[in-house]
């Protein structure tokens, strides 16, 4: 006979708690071991009882949603986790990426889509809500274009780097040539070369750059 797959829901609402839990049990597959209001006590239950899905609730008192999912991912990495949450946040969704949290459900929709979301991810897979798509691309595309920038960046050489942190800082060409020692010439062929090498034209493309992308011309400098 085929083992059940054991769930612990953690959610300080009892009433949803309750509710989910039933269309749960719908499933003949699927079995509640555990009901938590917060990560203290998700984490009492794993003191006796074998999970193999967590559900988590992201904003419980005391410890919540995410804190809890890193300890899960920490001390019980067999356990697969979903989060449960009211609204589409990008933190959730870095989350989701860095915890290896396979499940994330609005619960708007949570009912409707909680018995195949866990069946989805105890077979290795993902399931994401699909209101929750659009965050998750709008996220990954953002983190494309940033890999593109850092690409950029890592062409220029020290120097130009450091011309490039001091026009973040809103420096002239002279100051930089001051702070540098070097000419004003020189400091304005360096900025040539910038926009060469970061695909930049007219004149207030480079300054405009340096502002937008200051955190990683700090980390690149850093270096």
């Amino acid at each position: 006979m085929k083992n059940k797959i054991k769930i612990i829901t953690a959610d300080d609402h009892p009433i949803f708690r309750r509710g989910l839990c039933s269309v749960i049990e719908t499933d003949s597959n699927l079995e509640i071991i555990g009901e938590a209001g917060n990560g203290e006590e998700v984490l009492q239950i794993l003191q006796t009882q074998t999970a193999d899905v967590v559900i988590l609730d992201i904003n419980m008192p005391g410890m919540d949603g995410i804190a809890t999912a890193r300890v899960l991912h920490r001390d019980f990495p067999k356990i697969k986790m979903i989060f449960l949450t009211l609204e589409k946040d990008r933190e959730i969704v870095n989350a989701l990426k860095t915890l290896k949290v396979k499940g994330y459900l609005l619960k708007d929709s949570a009912v409707l889509e909680i018995v195949n979301c866990i069946n989805q991810v105890v077979a290795g897979r993902i399931f994401i809500s699909p209101e929750i798509t659009d965050l998750l691309m709008s996220s990954l595309e953002e983190e494309s274009v940033e890999t593109d920038k850092i690409l950029l960046i890592s062409k220029l050489t020290p120097t130009e780097t450091r011309i490039l942190r001091l026009m973040a800082d809103s420096k002239t060409n002279k100051e930089i040539a001051e702070e540098l020692f070097i000419s004003v010439r020189t400091a304005e062929n360096h900025r040539a070369n910038m926009c060469n090498k970061l695909n930049l034209s007219g004149n207030h493309s480079l300054f405009k750059f340096a502002l937008e992308n200051k955190e990683l011309i700090l980390k690149k400098d850093s270096l």
